[in-house]
């Protein structure tokens, strides 16, 4: 049998091609894996919650007016400072009231007088006092004529409610009418006096006491108290203003907070009055409970209102806040934030035997620093640190 020879050439090329070959296999033995550091997945519980968002107002707004009219002496709070109770918060000028006040004590007195003197019946110096409260009423009568004039003309000028003006007309009339008393008086106290005569002199004591207690009232209400805790919503009116009675002056928002929202139909069957709710806002969470759930839908936004009242809240009316209503709990992944890569889709990677495997994921509910996936299983290694180095199949080393 006859041996082919190889040529001496070919030799070398096979000998070089194995040695290359040999190389690579060793090369890829020894290839660095890349280190990788992981956690392992567990389900955990997790609160079920529904989200809306709200808007805070105080439970309680109050609208605080004068019972007269009359100039602001002094406004002695700010546009959002705290009260308390009792807490002094406006003036008015009394000055033009005290005046009012003198007048009716006056005619109470002349009033008072003239029914003594008819039932005493009238001395020289009866007469003579009748003389004198005939003067007074005589010009109580005139400042009320003036005052009534004056009246007319803001009243024309549109400085000045028709209230206001009505007010002064029967200030007018309640005058006269004391005057026209006055001259009666005098000659009754002349003539002597009747039977019916004491007895109309007796309703007009009456009816001057009635006035003076009413003017006294309106002094000591001169000045606004508040009549509970909170703080200053709004100020309607300026110092040196003369405002109406009844007119709102200050506006008052109590210290306890409510958040109102509007609930869908499907989660208006879930929740009910005393559940726990949890409220975001300017950075603080507050807690609280729902109070009052309407039972009739908004036609515009197809929604309940559902009012919540909220624990040691300070937060200012209008301010938007993130309601969470608890629901009980259910079991969930979660994974940090960080470990997330994101492409065409959401996606981590894992570990199996030794090799990095990229997983698609799909996110839910995030809380803090974390959020929950759909995707990955119990168990599985999680990469959390080095997983931006490597590709799906890359081979890794995992690190403490």
């Amino acid at each position: 049998m006859r041996i082919k020879r190889i040529p001496l050439i070919l030799l070398i090329f096979v000998l070089f091609v194995t040695g290359c070959n040999s190389n690579s296999a060793v090369t890829n033995d020894n290839s660095d894996k890349k280190p990788v550091r992981i956690i392992e997945i567990n389900e955990e519980s997790v609160p079920s919650e529904l989200l809306y968002v709200g808007v805070i107002t105080p439970k309680e707004i109050k609208k605080l007016s004068f019972k007269s009219s009359g100039k602001i002496k002094s406004i002695n709070v700010s546009e959002g400072q705290e009260i308390k109770k009792g807490q002094k918060l406006a003036t008015l000028d009394t000055k033009d009231i005290a005046y009012s006040v003198d007048a009716a004590k006056a005619a109470k007195d002349a009033a008072m007088a003239q029914y003594e003197k008819a039932v005493n019946g009238a001395t020289e110096e009866d007469i003579n006092i009748a003389k004198t409260n005939l003067t007074k009423a005589e010009k109580a009568y005139e400042f009320a004529i003036d005052n009534y004039e004056r009246a007319q003309k803001l009243y024309e000028a549109g400085g000045l409610p028709k209230k206001e003006l009505d007010g002064t007309k029967l200030e007018l009339d309640i005058r006269e009418e004391e005057y026209n008393a006055a001259k009666n008086l005098l000659v009754q106290a002349e003539k002597g006096s009747r039977k019916e005569d004491v007895e109309y002199l007796k309703a007009q004591v009456s009816q001057a006491n009635t006035d003076l207690n009413y003017k006294k009232s309106v002094i000591s209400d001169s000045t606004m108290v508040s009549d509970m805790d909170g703080y200053v919503m709004n100020i309607m009116a300026k110092s040196g203003e003369i405002v109406g009675s009844g007119y709102p002056v200050i506006i008052l928002g109590s210290d306890v907070n409510i958040v109102k929202f509007g609930l869908s139909p499907d989660d208006a069957e879930k929740i009910n009055i005393g559940d726990n709710i949890k409220v975001e806002a300017s950075d603080q969470v507050y807690n609280g409970k729902i109070t009052d759930i309407d039972k009739i839908i908004d036609e515009e936004t197809r929604t309940y209102t559902v009012r919540g009242e909220i624990e040691n809240s300070t937060l200012l009316s209008g301010t938007i806040a993130k309601v969470y209503i608890f629901k009980g709990e259910y079991n969930a992944v979660s994974i940090p934030l960080t470990a997330i890569m994101r492409g065409n889709y959401d996606y981590v990677y894992i570990v199996q035997g030794d090799k990095a495997v990229k997983k698609q994921i799909e996110l839910g509910a995030v809380r803090e620093d974390k959020v929950e996936v759909i995707g990955l299983a119990k168990d599985d290694k999680l990469i959390i640190e080095g997983m931006k180095k490597i590709n799906d199949g890359d081979l890794v080393e995992i690190i403490d």
